[in-house]
């Protein structure tokens, strides 16, 4: 996704100009774009106020490296399972899907960590790339899991989720200093708190029942505990609370611990003063001053807190999606985090939940369909990832379902597997003349690679009549003069000529003859090792016997023409003259007389293809065929004791 020249145009040490900052809310963190499409952070130090940048990292984010095809093949399933519940109308189909997209955040943001840990030969470069890797799912959760609260979970009550959401929104460090304790407690991190104030042994020695009174009233935040409470009952428990704040307040004489209840009192001032950014005073005062504050409130509120900070590029796009200003945060979305399977999949749940449903000016799609195409289409150019797209696709109106006939005809064939996924997906779309066409491309690569039984397979389905028959005299004449590659093709393929409904009469004639003289040129190879292995019986005649069968149903059949019909007489009468070796009748005189007849017809055929100027027949080999048959005739005629 990221230009490749990024790197090479800066010098060492030298820091991009006119970097635009994107504050993640905590003081310590920023993020900008550089030159090319690279994304800069600086990790940043509170000086007066204000966010000093003291060292910069060059990240470029490569489009599908293997986390990230993880991450998009599940995240694949979570909106095939969407749409499917969906059209189901399964109860918070909605909220369960958006809670396992963000499961998936998590999930690459442990598999980055877990890789790092691991790996031994891992160069600070690639340190440094896994970590913007990482950053950027922070923001990108942060993002999505505020989307969530506001657009897509029905609780109208959202301070209890507000709390969970700003651990990620601000971190804070795991030091024992009371400026980390003022933020857990800011944030509604209260057992946190309660655990680093109790392992301070100074607090508790010297102010052991101040520090007690503090850790009860932090055990008993109203807004935080979990306990169903009816509207009323829930304020009349937070005024009780805040009388017992104020008590202690005071009482309380240590410093660090009258800060620690200046916060639960929600004292404004003080509020301000520690907060870090608008967000987390926007939550610390919906803790501590307006616990009931519902959805419709809170942008009045965060409107104010975020006036008092210097506000940066993700704060603005938090505070739109607060203000439901959707399409503004969208579009900044895409300055944050330029990857079109985030803001695809986001785009696509707020649409689903009735947002964002008004079309693009000037265009017949809505914007969540301009998203997932365009992600759609980014997949289907990857070998490993294009059949991901077809649901997507699929679900973007017309012009997605045109995007899934640009697909199919253009995804190369490389293997049988390929093709018959690619079959499989015009099935499911109804793309007939793809099918053709694809049933053609493998067709003809079989011919390249000299598979002529399996290329007629592939014609065969696509009812390539001429191709078909063309083919087949090639087979045939092949099969008859003892190819044992083109008849380990034919006996491989196993073609089926047993339903000619799903296929054009001659096609099936042309599969059903080359069924036929397969098992006639098997016989015909078990007839010969055994004459040549010298044994005689019943069993010689019997095959011999089911070989002249075989000839006699595809005469009576009608199938082939007159040369096939001569060679399988050639053939036909060598083992009448086998027969005639060791004593045994191998047909019948009705057989013989069938035989005699369609030697006369071939050989007519024959000679006027002669006088037209094609190849004729050898008169001798007629004549010595003629012969045999006569023989075997005689033969039958006297076994049956016929005159």
């Amino acid at each position: 996704m990221y230009s490749s020249d990024a790197k090479e145009s800066l010098e060492e040490g030298e820091i991009p100009q006119k970097v635009e900052a994107i504050s993640l809310g905590h003081g310590r963190l920023q993020a900008g774009w550089g030159y090319g499409n690279s994304v800069i952070f600086a990790e940043s130090k509170r000086l007066g106020g204000n966010l000093a940048p003291v060292k910069f990292h060059i990240y470029e984010w490569g489009r599908y490296e293997k986390n990230l095809r993880t991450l998009l093949m599940r995240w694949h399933g979570i909106y095939t399972r969407l749409q499917r519940g969906i059209s189901a109308r399964k109860k918070d189909i909605l909220l369960k899907s958006s809670i396992q997209y963000r499961s998936e955040f998590l999930a690459m943001g442990n598999a980055l960590a877990d890789e790092k840990a691991v790996s031994f030969s891992r160069s600070q470069e690639d340190d440094k790339e896994a970590e913007g890797r990482r950053r950027i799912l922070e923001v990108a959760y942060v993002i999505w899991y505020l989307c969530e609260i506001f657009w897509i979970d029905p609780n109208a009550n959202v301070t209890a989720q507000m709390i969970t959401w700003i651990q990620w929104g601000s971190p804070i460090g795991d030091e024992d200093t009371p400026e980390c304790i003022r933020r857990l407690v800011l944030q509604g991190r209260t057992q946190d708190a309660i655990d680093k104030l109790s392992s301070i042994e100074r607090l508790r020695m010297d102010n052991h029942l101040e520090l007690d009174q503090v850790l009860d009233l932090l055990r008993n935040v109203p807004s935080v505990k979990t306990q169903k409470l009816s509207p009323n009952d829930f304020l009349d428990d937070f005024r009780l609370w805040k009388d017992e704040v104020r008590k202690a307040k005071r009482a309380t004489r240590n410093q660090d611990l009258r800060d620690i209840l200046q916060i639960l009192d929600g004292d404004e001032r003080t509020l301000v003063e520690y907060s870090e950014s608008g967000l987390e005073l926007l939550v610390s005062k919906l803790i501590y001053q307006r616990p009931e504050m519902t959805k419709e409130e809170i942008p009045y509120l965060a409107e104010e807190c975020m006036g008092r900070f210097e506000s940066f590029k993700l704060e603005e796009c938090l505070l739109a999606i607060i203000n439901g200003d959707l399409y503004t945060a969208m579009q900044i979305c895409v300055q944050l985090i330029d990857q079109p399977w985030f803001l695809a999949h986001l785009v696509d749940l707020l649409h689903t939940a009735g947002h964002l449903r008004d079309k693009i000016p000037g265009m017949e799609q809505s914007y969540r369909e301009f998203c997932v195409i365009e992600y759609a289409s980014g997949l289907m150019t990857r070998s490993s990832l294009w059949h991901l797209s077809l649901i997507y696709f699929h679900h973007s109106g017309s012009i997605g379902k045109a995007h899934i006939r640009t697909l199919v005809s253009t995804v190369p064939i490389t293997s049988v597997r390929v093709a018959r996924r690619l079959l499989a997906v015009c099935e499911t779309y109804q793309l007939t003349i793809l099918k053709r066409s694809i049933y053609n491309r493998m067709g003809a690569r079989a011919i390249r690679r000299g598979r002529l039984g399996e290329a007629i397979q592939w014609y065969s389905y696509s009812e390539a009549n001429g191709i078909v028959l063309s083919l087949t005299k090639k087979v045939l004449k092949e099969l008859l003069s003892r190819n044992d590659d083109v008849y380990a093709d034919v006996e491989c393929i196993g073609i089926d000529a047993s339903t000619p409904e799903n296929k054009s009469r001659q096609v099936w004639s042309c599969l059903a003859l080359i069924d036929k003289v397969r098992s006639f040129c098997k016989l015909r190879g078990e007839v010969e090792r055994m004459g040549k292995s010298g044994l005689r019986g019943a069993t010689l005649a019997e095959k011999q016997k089911k070989l002249i069968k075989i000839a006699v149903q595809i005469f009576t059949s009608k199938l082939g023409d007159y040369s096939l019909w001569l060679q399988l007489l050639y053939e036909c009468a060598r083992m009448i003259e086998l027969g005639k070796v060791h004593n045994s009748r191998i047909m019948s005189a009705g057989d013989s007389l069938l035989l005699m007849g369609v030697l006369e017809k071939a050989t007519i055929f024959a000679r006027k293809a002669h006088r037209k100027g094609g190849v004729g027949e050898d008169p001798k080999k007629i004549q010595a065929v003629r012969m045999a048959l006569a023989r075997g005739m005689s033969r039958a005629m006297i076994s049956q004791n016929l005159k």
